[in-house]
C-alpha cells in the first residue's frame, strides 16, 4: 500500500496566507521524515478553499525542500492553460527532481474560473483530452504539431524532455461513467473522490477494468489514487469534534466557487455532477441546510477520521471493496500546525504499518 498526504493551502479564516504557505511547507517535510510516499497538491482560483493557482509551482518549492517526497498534482485544470506551456514545465519539473513528479489532471468544475479565464464550460472535457494528448506527444515524439478546432500550431521540438521515460505518470480525476470509460480507454490510473461511497467506487473501479480490457490494457497495472480526510485522536468522537468546523467550512466555500444549479442544468458534460446535487438535496428533504449537515456527518463516517483501529478498519474496507491500495489523505481539518501534525504523526505510526500488514488479508484490530 501507499500513503500521501494532500496539501491543500486552504485559507482558513482565523489563518494569514504567511501561515498557510509556511504549515504547507512544514507538513511537506514532515511527511518525508514520517515515511509517507508523496504529497499530493489542489489547484484553485479566485477561491479560499485553497491558494495554489499554479500546483506546477508550489511542487517546485516542495521538491526543493525534500529529497524522496514524491509529490503530484490532484489536480492540474488543464483547459486554463496552453498545452504545450504545461508540457515544458511538467518536463521542467520532471528533470530538476530526479523524476519526482506526479501528473494529475482534470476538466475543472468552479464557475468564477470558467469566466475569468474565458474558457467554455460545456468543453471543457474535450479540451482536457485533446490538451492531454498533446502534451503526451509532446513528452514522447521529436515535434508536436495540432490542427483542430481548439488549437492551431506547426511542429516543434520540446525543451527540456523530461527525464522519466516515456513520460511522467499521468493520473486523470473522474467520477461520471463518462470520464471513467475515456480514461480506462487511454490506460491511465484514476484519482477517485472522498466523497463517494463504497459501492459508487467500486463500481467505478470495475467500469473502468472492463472498458481498459477491451482497450488492450491492463487494468492490474492502473493504480488508481484514492483522497481522504483523516483525523486520528483517541476517540471518534473526539476525531469528529476537531474535523467537523472546518470540513463544514471548507465545503461550504467549495460550493459557492462550484458551477450553481442552473449552470449545471445547461451542462450535458456535468449531468453526473448535478444527479449527485440533487441527491444531496433531496436528502435534507427539500431543506439544503438539512441536507448539507446530513452530507457533513456521511462524510465524516465515510473518512479515516477515528481511533487508529477505526482508521485501520475503514482502510481494510476500502481495500475489500475496491481493490484501492494507494491514498492520499488531507490533515489539515485537524484545525491548527499542532494537531494536524500529531495527526499525521500518529497516522504514520499507528495505522499506516497495520495496513501494510494487513494487504490481502483482514487487518487484525488490537
Amino acid at each position: 500500500m501507499k500513503f500521501g498526504v494532500f496539501l491543500t493551502t486552504a485559507y482558513y479564516p482565523k489563518w494569514t496566507q504567511e501561515e498557510v504557505f509556511d504549515n504547507t511547507g512544514v507538513y511537506a517535510v514532515e511527511a518525508e521524515r514520517l515515511g509517507y510516499d508523496g504529497a499530493w497538491l489542489l489547484e484553485h482560483h479566485f477561491t479560499r478553499f485553497g491558494l495554489t493557482p499554479h500546483p506546477v509551482t508550489l511542487a517546485s518549492y516542495i521538491l526543493g525542500k525534500t529529497t524522496t517526497l514524491r509529490v503530484g498534482t490532484a489536480v492540474c485544470v488543464l483547459p486554463f492553460y496552453h498545452p504545450l506551456q504545461m508540457a515544458e514545465q511538467v518536463a521542467m519539473v520532471d528533470q530538476l527532481s530526479n523524476g519526482r513528479f506526479d501528473f494529475g489532471v482534470g476538466r475543472g468544475s468552479y464557475q468564477k474560473d470558467f469566466e475569468a479565464f474565458g474558457v467554455d464550460p460545456s468543453k471543457s472535457h474535450v479540451i482536457m483530452r485533446e490538451w492531454l494528448d498533446i502534451i503526451k506527444r509532446a513528452w514522447t515524439e521529436d515535434a508536436v504539431e495540432a490542427h483542430s478546432e481548439l488549437i492551431d500550431f506547426p511542429p516543434v521540438p520540446l525543451y527540456p524532455t523530461p527525464r522519466v521515460k516515456p513520460h511522467p505518470p499521468i493520473y486523470v480525476v473522474c467520477e461520471s461513467p463518462s470520464s471513467t470509460e475515456w480514461v480506462a480507454s487511454q490506460g491511465y490510473p484514476m484519482i477517485l473522490s472522498w466523497w463517494l461511497e463504497r459501492e459508487a467506487i467500486r463500481a467505478q473501479v470495475e467500469l473502468y477494468d472492463e472498458v481498459a480490457r477491451s482497450h488492450g490494457h491492463d487494468p492490474s497495472k492502473a493504480e488508481h489514487v484514492l483522497s481522504a480526510i483523516a483525523c486520528v485522536a483517541d476517540s471518534q468522537t473526539e476525531a469528529k469534534d476537531q474535523i467537523r468546523d472546518s470540513l463544514g467550512w471548507w465545503r461550504k466555500v467549495a460550493k459557492e466557487a462550484f458551477l450553481q444549479f442552473e449552470q449545471l442544468r445547461k451542462l450535458d458534460n456535468y449531468e453526473f455532477v448535478l444527479r449527485r446535487w440533487e441527491d444531496q438535496v433531496l436528502a435534507g428533504q427539500g431543506d439544503p441546510d438539512a441536507g448539507e449537515r446530513a452530507t457533513l456527518e456521511r462524510l465524516l463516517d465515510l473518512n479515516l477520521i477515528g481511533t487508529p483501529d477505526e482508521c485501520v478498519e475503514k482502510i481494510q474496507d476500502i481495500f475489500d471493496t475496491t481493490g484501492v491500495r494507494h491514498f492520499v489523505v488531507g490533515f489539515e481539518g485537524a484545525g491548527d500546525r499542532a494537531r494536524t501534525l500529531e495527526s499525521m504523526r500518529r497516522f504514520a505510526q499507528e495505522v499506516i504499518p497495520r495496513a501494510h500488514e494487513g494487504v490481502g488479508t483482514r487487518i487484525g484490530v488490537q
